[in-house]
C-alpha cells in the first residue's frame, strides 16, 4: 500500500469501507461517528497543508466535524467567566480554589477550568479583579495555559497542534510590541506559575498558534476563543466553498455551500464578506501573513459586483477600480474619464466610511440615510459600505417595534422587496450556492411579497383565490430558506 494515512501520512494503514486510508491514531478524525468525512490533508511546498475532497461532494452535505483542542477567553477581553465564558455580571463569584472569576456557584469545578484551577491556587499572590468593565491581562495567559496541558494529558492532540503554524517571525518583524506582550506571558508561566513541564519555545509557539489558528467563539452570551486543529488546515477563499454548519464552540461542523469536486481544494471565509479589496487583503495579510490572490480578489471587478468601487471624484460620473487588484499599490482608474487616483486615496475614504458606519450607536433608519447621503457621491451604489447601510435599514424595516410589515407604506414595502431583489443578485455573485446570508434575505423578501399582495387583494387590486396560490408558492420559498439556515443535528456519538 503505496499511500499514507489521509491525515499525517503514516505508512501503518488500514482502508476504511469508504476507501479512505486511515492509520489506527486519527480514524476517529475521519469517521467520528457513523458517517465518513469527505477529505483528506494535501501538502505543498506552497502552503503547506491544506484540505481536499475525496469524492463529489453534494450542497449542505456535512464535510468537516472538529472538536476544538482547547477553547478559553480571548487575550483582549472584557472580563468573562473561566468555565462557561459568559460575560461577568456584578454578582459574579470567585472561585474558592483559586480566586479566579466565574459567573455563579454552578460553575464551581467545571472541566474547562480544573487544571488551571489546580495551578493558579498556588500562587502566593492571586489575581484580582477589580472591576467587569475592565480588561485583566490575567485572560491572555488561560487558553495558552490550557493547551499547554494537552502534551500532559493528550499527546497525540498536542502533536496535531504543535503542528500547526505559529507566524511569530512575521508576527514580531512586523509588530515587535508583541514580543514584550509574548515574553510576560512566558515569564508568568515558568516563573509564577512554575510550569515544569514545558519550554520556553514550547510556550512562544503555542502563543503564536492560538493567535494564528484561533477561532472567535462569540455568541449566545459567551466571549473565547477556540482552537480547532482540524478546521486549522483549511484554506482561506473570499469565495468559499464550506460553510458553518454549527457555530464554533466546544464543537464546530462545516458542510458545503456549493458542489465540490473530487480532488477540490475545501476552502473557509477567514474575513467577513461584505468588505472591499483593500481592507479584505491587508487584514489577511496583518493577521495571518499572506496576500490572498483568490478568485475574487484576482477580479478587480469582484465577479461583476463592483464591491470595493468608490465615485471618480473628477467625472463624477465613472466608478474607480484597482488597475491590479492584487497589488495593494496598484493605481485606481476611472471607468469613463480614465483619471487615476492613488490606493491611498480608496483606503482613507473606506477607513472614514467605515468609522462613520460604526460609530451610528442608536440603529436608528435617520441614521443610516444620514451615511447613505453622506457617501452617495463619494461610494459607488455597489460598494460593500453603502450596501451595508441599505441592509440595516431594511433589517429595521418589519422587524422592529412600531415597524412591523402590517405597519409599513406600500413605498416602503415595494422598497424593500426592490433592495432585497437586488441584494440577492449581489449575493449570487460573492456568496453564491446554500448561502446563509441569501436564505436571510430570501426570507425577508418573501414576507414582504407576501404582506404586499395582500394589500393589494384588500385595496380590490387583486384576486383572493390568487392570493391563496401565491401565499402556498412563497411558504415553500420560505421552507426552503429554513432548510438553508437549518443546522446541522450531529448524531449522538459526535457530541461531547
Amino acid at each position: 500500500m503505496s499511500e499514507g494515512c489521509f491525515y499525517c501520512g503514516d505508512s501503518t494503514v488500514d482502508v476504511c469501507t469508504c476507501g479512505t486510508i486511515y492509520c489506527t491514531a486519527h480514524l476517529y478524525i475521519h469517521r467520528p461517528g457513523d458517517y465518513c468525512l469527505p477529505f483528506k490533508v494535501a501538502r505543498s511546498d506552497e502552503v503547506g497543508r491544506y484540505l481536499v475532497a475525496t469524492r463529489d461532494i453534494q450542497p449542505l452535505e456535512l464535510v468537516l466535524w472538529d472538536k476544538a483542542a482547547a477553547i478559553g477567553p480571548g487575550a483582549d477581553t472584557l472580563p468573562v467567566c473561566v468555565e462557561c465564558l459568559v460575560r461577568l455580571k456584578e454578582n459574579f463569584i470567585n472561585c474558592p480554589g483559586c480566586h479566579l472569576p466565574l459567573c455563579s456557584a454552578e460553575c464551581i469545578g467545571g472541566v474547562l477550568h480544573r487544571d488551571e484551577c489546580n495551578i493558579f491556587s498556588k500562587l502566593d499572590r492571586r489575581p484580582h479583579l477589580p472591576s467587569i468593565n475592565e480588561k485583566h491581562p490575567v485572560y491572555s495567559t488561560i487558553a495558552p495555559l490550557r493547551l499547554l496541558f494537552l502534551k500532559k494529558t493528550n499527546p497525540d492532540l498536542w502533536s496535531r497542534v504543535t503542528s500547526l503554524m505559529d507566524h511569530n517571525q512575521d508576527r514580531f518583524e512586523s509588530d515587535p510590541e508583541t514580543v514584550g506582550m509574548f515574553d510576560l506571558i512566558v515569564k508568568f508561566f515558568l516563573e509564577e506559575l512554575m510550569l515544569d513541564f514545558c519550554t520556553v519555545d514550547e510556550i512562544l509557539h503555542l502563543i503564536g498558534v492560538l493567535m494564528t489558528n484561533g477561532f472567535e467563539n462569540d455568541h449566545e452570551g459567551t466571549s473565547g476563543r477556540a482552537l480547532y486543529p482540524t478546521l486549522s488546515l483549511a484554506s482561506h477563499s473570499c469565495s468559499a466553498n464550506l460553510r458553518h454548519a454549527i457555530s464554533p464552540g466546544k464543537q464546530v461542523a462545516l458542510q458545503a455551500q456549493v458542489h465540490i469536486k473530487k480532488g477540490e481544494e475545501l476552502t473557509i471565509r477567514y474575513t467577513h464578506m461584505l468588505q472591499p479589496v483593500l481592507k479584505r487583503r491587508r487584514q489577511i495579510r496583518d493577521v495571518w501573513y499572506f496576500d490572498c490572490s483568490c478568485p475574487r480578489c484576482s477580479d478587480p471587478t469582484e465577479f461583476g459586483t463592483n464591491a470595493s468601487a468608490v465615485s471618480c471624484p473628477s467625472c463624477h460620473s465613472g466608478k474607480l477600480l484597482p488597475e491590479n487588484s492584487l497589488n495593494s499599490t496598484s493605481p485606481w482608474i476611472c471607468s469613463k474619464c480614465k483619471e487615476t487616483k492613488a490606493a491611498t486615496y480608496i483606503e482613507e475614504l473606506e477607513e472614514r466610511a467605515e468609522k462613520d458606519l460604526e460609530d451610528i450607536k442608536d440603529q436608528e433608519i435617520p441614521n443610516y440615510q444620514a451615511f447613505l447621503e453622506k457617501y452617495k457621491s463619494l461610494l459607488s451604489p455597489s460598494n460593500c459600505y453603502i450596501v451595508i447601510a441599505k441592509r440595516y435599514i431594511q433589517a429595521i424595516l418589519g422587524n422592529s417595534e412600531g415597524l412591523e410589515l402590517d405597519k409599513l407604506s406600500i413605498t416602503e414595502l415595494e422598497d424593500k422587496i426592490r433592495f432585497y431583489r437586488t441584494f440577492l443578485r449581489y449575493l449570487g455573485k460573492l456568496d453564491p450556492g446554500y448561502s446563509q446570508h441569501a436564505a436571510l434575505a430570501t426570507l425577508e423578501m418573501s414576507k414582504a411579497e407576501v404582506e404586499l399582495y395582500r394589500r393589494q387583494v384588500e385595496s380590490g387590486l387583486g384576486d383572493k383565490n390568487e392570493l391563496t396560490k401565491f401565499i402556498k408558492q412563497q411558504l415553500h420559498v420560505q421552507t426552503q430558506a429554513h432548510r438553508c439556515l437549518k443546522k446541522v443535528k450531529l448524531e449522538k456519538s459526535l457530541r461531547i
